[in-house]
């Protein structure tokens, strides 16, 4: 619930749980925004206890990643993170995407737009299917999820007793 028309916003960066003064349905959306990053943080931390690779992602400024379970996170579950411009990956648009998680090589996946074509603006709607950018560009982006998925190979190939999972209940 991050918008970044002021007059719409909901957080910011130094308030990332909300707006103390939102109501009606400003507020419950604040809520359960907050409800959803807090399981998220919560299902990587057990994942990680239980001994299996886990792995976060939003847009690398998403105000997700200020938000108190995150930040706690940080300081209770070694991780690195791994900053992509989807666009690397074959995406009309740059997308700065930031994947955190408790596979060191994670941080290879890293890059940075260089590119010489001009990018898909993601603000407004697209011309001929009148959906907003944002929701077309929402769904991972194929290449991307080859990239991300290379760093944690390794793991997937270890016999099941190696790996803990079968151990944590799930």
């Amino acid at each position: 619930a991050v918008n970044r028309f002021w007059t719409h916003a909901m957080r910011d960066p130094w308030s990332p749980g909300g707006f103390t003064w939102l109501s009606g349905i400003k507020l419950e959306k604040v809520f359960l925004g907050n409800a959803l990053a807090t399981i998220a943080y919560r299902l990587f931390k057990i994942a990680v206890l239980a001994g299996s690779r886990a792995i976060l992602e939003q847009p690398t400024t998403s105000i997700m990643w200020m938000f108190q379970p995150f930040c706690e996170m940080h300081e209770s579950v070694k991780g690195w993170f791994g900053n992509r411009d989807v666009c690397l990956d074959g995406a009309p648009w740059r997308k700065p995407t930031s994947f955190y998680s408790n596979e060191k090589s994670i941080t290879s996946i890293s890059g940075i737009c260089n590119c010489l074509v001009k990018h898909i603006a993601l603000v407004g709607k697209c011309e001929r299917t009148g959906e907003n950018w944002t929701k077309i560009a929402g769904p991972y982006w194929p290449g991307t999820v080859r990239t991300v998925e290379k760093p944690f190979h390794e793991y997937a190939r270890l016999s099941k007793t190696a790996k803990t999972v079968h151990k944590s209940g799930w």
